[in-house]
């Protein structure tokens, strides 16, 4: 009779003390962050991308808002390197433009 009492005594602690334990390693366990993973803006496929509608199909740039497939993309990959109308680009930006085409169209 009194192994049943003390029985009963520690149960309902021992329940409480390992429900606690477990709860909070499983709030503990897995891969959950609290701050989202940041997009890479300054990659040379966003800054082509960028370069490209800024510089080459704005309203007032030498292709406003031309529509372009694969085949011209390869035309304006040509142009940004050698038309005097595009010597506003720096280098880095017509490798960046170069990059972004090549990649958004599947050239290579």
């Amino acid at each position: 009779m009194i192994n049943t009492a003390i029985r009963k005594l520690f149960i309902l602690p021992a329940l409480i003390v390992s429900a606690v334990l477990f709860a909070t390693q499983a709030n503990a366990s897995g891969s959950y962050s609290s701050t989202p993973a940041t997009p890479k803006v300054d990659s040379p496929y966003d800054q082509g991308k960028r370069a490209f509608n800024r510089k080459v199909a704005c309203k007032k740039c030498p292709l406003p808002g031309k529509k372009i497939d694969a085949e011209k993309a390869r035309a304006v990959i040509e142009a940004i390197h050698s038309d005097e109308a595009f010597n506003k680009l720096s280098d880095k930006q017509r490798e960046n433009i170069t990059y972004y085409l090549a990649k958004r169209y599947k050239l290579k």
